[in-house]
């Protein structure tokens, strides 16, 4: 059972903490204080999405997720934490230990522990719309009685005995169908057949043929397509040459035809040009050191003339130096534009190399094939036609092999019903004994629902007559629960209110108790809408239910303080909270 609940900005709540015991618990609180957010809670803390609560709308106010944490005692004694968020957007995170470990599988352990699917253990265990919305829906509870009566297996098998049944006349019928079939000419489809036979010989020599014709047709487009190849080898070649050419004109004046003879004179006149710049440059670079060295031997103390190697005054030397550092500036302005020069031709000598190497990869004019020259169309078109031709012959042999087996296949019917009669047999077999045994397992199903079922219904039944004094409340076997009025039988919506509340909570408590190991049920105001007297006899109901074998915790909210004071009063396991607006 439910042991702790906590919310934390959870609709009407920015905190609460709730402890459970035993009994009967009547949380009191007025409209609008958030009790029926407090079975919400715990149904979503529960079973999640199985639950159908919509969490994401249970945030609170302007907060950014709401929180809750949940304490369950299993029933074999185990203890289960649960703890789950929610976004404003609606996304989740959860939680679960049992016994302090962490488990991925929750519904598949609720389901186990409470033998109840999760889905319909959140119709039975929360109320969470209150009575007035509750009191419009029934319980979808077919599938969980049968499961848990063992009536389940049976009615998978009658279905499958039916179905077999079925399948058995169907066979008879197309056994009978072919016992119907009208006799034929024999002599006249034998006539047909022999037809037949000679235009497919016929037809046979002149595939021969077409197939020659096709495979000429074929060869010749193969050797349109060398030719093809060839025309684009060739015109991929000079356009490639005609693109070295250009960049070859761009180097100098160049004939097409005498290109690599042009291109190399050029290599080579721009070598012997480079290599006299190249000289060129060493001298200015020779005058420049020997100006250098002059200088500094001017700059020395007892400075002699470079030349006579006279002594020379200050002045002199000082108006020498000069003149040797212009010649110095000469020289270096002079070496360094015949290195730029160099530069340029040794740029113009790389450029030169480039062409003349793309021009000597390119290879030669690709051989002609051998076959004469074709129009690679032309040859298209000529396979196509053959091939048309090639295929409207086989569709005209396909259609008279297969009338031909069609009248093979009318010749062989008189054979065939001979032995319809006993095939019909068979299948008149086959279905009278699926047809039985279908018979013989529903109604031992139907009888195991009687004798299982009904002691439920007819305990419905009984306490709907002690509350009400008149009519009888059905529950039938599949779930669906009625009223009957002399020959007349209510459906659940023409029930009142007030009867429909009663119905679903009579049925909801022994269902839980009888077919379920769940130990608690939690209603959103159960007592609304009820006359006083009615009221007080379903509060008493509630909390006698508590003390039963099975159902251990029964949580209620309503708003008729007085008769929750009265009731926790009179009843020891019975136990009152109050929920004050802003609590």
């Amino acid at each position: 059972m439910i042991r702790r609940l906590t919310l934390s900005n959870w609709r009407a709540y920015d905190r609460l903490d709730l402890t459970f015991e035993e009994g009967v618990t009547f949380l009191v609180a007025a409209n609008g204080v958030g009790k029926s957010s407090i079975v919400m809670a715990a149904a979503w803390g529960l079973l999640g999405e199985a639950s159908g609560v919509d969490a994401a709308s249970s945030v609170r106010g302007d907060a950014d997720q709401a929180t809750l944490a949940l304490e369950l005692q299993l029933p074999d004694g185990k203890r289960l934490d649960i703890e789950r968020s929610v976004t404003a957007r609606g996304r989740t995170q959860s939680q679960v230990l049992l016994d302090g470990e962490p488990v991925t599988d929750l519904l598949s352990i609720l389901q186990e522990e409470f033998g109840i699917d999760p889905a319909i253990l959140g119709r039975l265990a929360f109320m969470t719309d209150g009575s007035h919305v509750a009191s419009g829906r029934e319980f979808q509870l077919r599938d969980h009685l049968f499961r848990v009566f063992g009536v389940s297996a049976l009615l998978d098998a009658a279905r499958t005995a039916a179905q077999a049944a079925k399948e058995a006349r169907q066979a008879r019928e197309l056994v009978r169908s072919i016992e119907r079939k009208q006799a034929h000419d024999r002599s006249e489809i034998g006539r047909t057949v022999e037809g037949i036979d000679e235009q497919l010989a016929g037809l046979g020599e002149t595939r021969s043929t077409l197939e020659e014709l096709a495979s000429e047709a074929a060869s010749i487009r193969q050797a349109a397509e060398r030719w093809a190849d060839h025309r684009r080898a060739v015109a991929h070649r000079e356009a490639r040459i005609q693109d070295l050419l250009s960049r070859a004109e761009a180097l100098g004046e160049v004939d097409a035809e005498e290109a690599l003879a042009q291109l190399g004179g050029l290599e080579q006149e721009i070598q012997r040009q480079l290599e006299q710049v190249k000289e060129e440059a060493a001298g200015h670079q020779a005058r420049g050191a020997a100006e250098e060295a002059t200088i500094e031997r001017l700059q020395e103390a007892g400075a002699v003339c470079p030349t006579c190697l006279r002594p020379i005054t200050p002045d002199e030397a000082s108006h020498a130096i000069h003149e040797h550092e212009e010649a110095l500036a000469a020289a270096g302005g002079r070496a360094a534009e015949v290195r730029r020069l160099a530069g340029d031709l040794e740029g113009r000598l790389a450029a030169v190399r480039r062409v003349l190497n793309d021009l000597r990869s390119v290879p030669g004019a690709p051989p002609e094939p051998d076959a004469p020259v074709l129009d690679l169309e032309e040859a298209e078109l000529r396979l196509r036609r053959a091939a048309a031709r090639l295929r409207e012959h086989d569709q005209r042999m396909a259609e008279l092999g297969g009338r031909r087996a069609q009248l093979l296949e009318q010749l062989r019917s008189d054979e065939e019903a001979e032995g319809a009669e006993a095939d019909q047999l068979a299948a008149y077999r086959r279905e009278a004994v699926a047809q039985a045994a279908a018979e013989v397992l529903q109604e031992t199903a139907d009888r195991m629902i009687r004798e299982r079922i009904d002691p439920l219904t007819r305990e419905v039944a009984w306490r709907w007559k002690r509350l009400f004094g008149s009519g009888d409340l059905i529950l039938h076997p599949d779930g669906r629960i009625r009223r009957r009025i002399g020959s007349r039988e209510l459906e659940f919506a023409e029930l009142s209110g007030g009867e429909r509340i009663w119905a679903l909570l009579v049925t909801r408590l022994l269902v839980l108790s009888v077919s379920t190991k769940v130990p608690f049920v939690w209603l959103d105001e159960p007592l609304e809408h009820l006359d006083p007297r009615i009221r007080r006899i379903v509060a008493g109901t509630l909390v006698r239910a508590a003390s039963s074998a099975n159902l251990r915790q029964i949580f209620v909210t309503t708003y008729e303080e007085p008769l929750a004071h009265q009731l926790a009063e009179d009843n020891p396991m019975a136990e009152l909270i109050t929920v004050r607006e802003g609590a």
